[in-house]
């Protein structure tokens, strides 16, 4: 290989993760095409791969919320001497994750020293860094890295749908719903799928996981394993289909011929509307909260100390208003 970028997943159950993967090379290779990619797992060490590494023309950090306060080494394993690595390293559309997800939230937030290390690295090497929202954006200037730039989610640009209108429908002859993988809400995630089915009696409603159904294994534990088997025997006694995205970013197409998204996953919303068709993202932690202010596209925060049945109520407004008007 004569010209080549090591890009660095985070894709290994979520099929969001597996999304954001997807749409960062083919970006990658709409805009340089003259580069092959060489894909690493981000959690690998890559003391035994410098020679791949610093032959290359930079390493990519491929999106996804890797922005925590122990993102190096934790989050991305690299190597134990950042010195060893000769080329830059680029963020492509990375953002943070913090519960709640608030604006105090960012505030709070802190790098640990390894991870500033890695930081600095990073901005003295590159021209700019590509954040998703602008949340992460003001976390690194409260850091002194200045030279971040707003980009969005990788998984917002669908270069076949780029320039076309909304898919709008009075009445949806599919929804797809999306439960919260945080356990702590599974009571609303239950309700809402209750309170949809109520309102939309006839139509076919899919309820889609992206971290799999009901198994235990190295990438999920027991608790949320029996929290989705729970919540999917629930959508089938309402007559929902149930499906199982996890582990590629290919199992999205069961979302074609969906006409709208209601839901907890960032990833379906931010599919739904990268292919123009609506999406209502209900906020469990900052992912979902900083790319819905990015976006200017509100939906309903679920962390806030409020009600249960305060969010219901909100949430219960928007399902009429789809069961009777044009979305």
């Amino acid at each position: 290989m004569d010209k080549y970028y090591v890009v660095l997943t985070g894709a290994r159950k979520n099929a969001g993760d597996f999304l954001i993967t997807q749409k960062c090379k083919e970006l990658i290779r709409k805009f340089r095409p003259e580069f092959e990619l060489v894909q690493i797992g981000r959690w690998e060490n890559l003391d035994d791969k410098l020679d791949i590494v610093n032959q290359s023309k930079g390493v990519i950090l491929l999106g996804g919320p890797a922005f925590v306060p122990k993102m190096y080494p934790r989050i991305y394993r690299l190597v134990d001497d950042l010195n060893k690595i000769k080329v830059p390293i680029i963020p492509m559309a990375v953002g943070w994750n913090a519960y709640p997800g608030d604006f105090k939230s960012m505030i709070k937030f802190r790098f640990s020293s390894k991870s500033m290390e890695l930081l600095r690295k990073i901005s003295s090497g590159s021209d700019y860094i590509s954040v998703r929202d602008f949340y992460t954006n003001q976390i690194l200037k409260m850091h002194g890295i200045n030279n971040s730039i707003v980009t969005g989610c990788a998984a917002l640009f669908d270069l076949k749908s780029i320039g076309k209108a909304m898919h709008l429908t009075s009445t949806p002859k599919a929804i797809a719903f999306t439960p919260a993988q945080n356990i702590k809400y599974a009571e609303i995630t239950i309700e809402l799928m209750k309170r949809l089915r109520n309102i939309f009696k006839d139509t076919r409603i899919i309820c889609a996981f992206h971290r799999g159904i009901g198994k235990k294994d190295k990438y999920t534990s027991k608790i949320d394993a029996k929290n989705t088997r729970r919540i999917a025997l629930i959508a089938e006694k309402l007559g929902m289909e149930v499906a199982d995205l996890s582990f590629s970013h290919e199992n999205y197409r069961v979302y074609d011929g969906v006409d709208v998204h209601v839901g907890f996953r960032v990833h379906a919303h931010l599919y739904f509307l990268s292919r123009r068709y609506p999406s209502l993202l209900i906020n469990e932690d900052g992912r979902g909260s900083s790319i819905s202010k990015t976006l200017n596209i509100y939906g309903v925060d679920a962390f806030y100390r409020r009600p249960l049945g305060e969010i219901l109520h909100l949430l219960d407004g928007v399902f009429q208003r789809l069961s009777v008007t044009s979305i």
